[in-house]
């Protein structure tokens, strides 16, 4: 049995576990108690230690839910997601009113899509609809990984 309770703060839920929930670790019981959250979800928020019984906080995914037990849930108000400015070092190496490419060189011996959360091309896609193009140099070739991209 489970029941919800919004809060301003953000969302309270409950459990009660029945007897075929006993030995169940306590991930997995609230996951088929609350599907409308991922085991993972639910994982990190008994580790940041969201999750009670009789008052006192479970921190442990593994922790084996009891039969008649109630466990409750306190789940944080989503928090509007802020996109976080990153220094990419790009040189433009051609731009008009309809077309820009950009040219983006290996950084700290990495290639840049593995150095930068987004590559080059996610960003220039998600300023406006447009087409990009992503040419990508060979390391064998440059000795320096490195790629082109063009947004039309």
């Amino acid at each position: 049995m489970s029941d919800t309770k919004s809060s301003v703060d953000g969302t309270h839920l409950r459990a009660q576990a029945a007897a075929e929930d006993a030995g169940v670790r306590l991930d997995r019981f609230l996951a088929k108690s609350f599907p409308e959250f991922s085991r993972s979800r639910l994982e990190g928020l008994i580790d940041a230690g969201a999750v009670t019984l009789d008052g006192a906080t479970v921190e442990d995914a593994n922790h084996r839910v009891k039969p008649g037990k109630t466990y409750r849930v306190a789940v944080p108000a989503a928090k509007p997601p802020r996109p976080q400015a990153q220094d990419i070092p790009l040189k433009i190496v051609y731009e008009d009113a309809d077309l820009i490419v950009i040219e983006a060189h290996e950084h700290d011996g990495r290639e840049p899509h593995r150095v930068f959360h987004r590559s080059v091309a996610d960003v220039i896609a998600s300023t406006a609809p447009c087409t990009v193009v992503t040419l990508r140099t060979p390391r064998r070739v440059t000795k320096a990984p490195s790629s082109l991209s063009a947004r039309a």
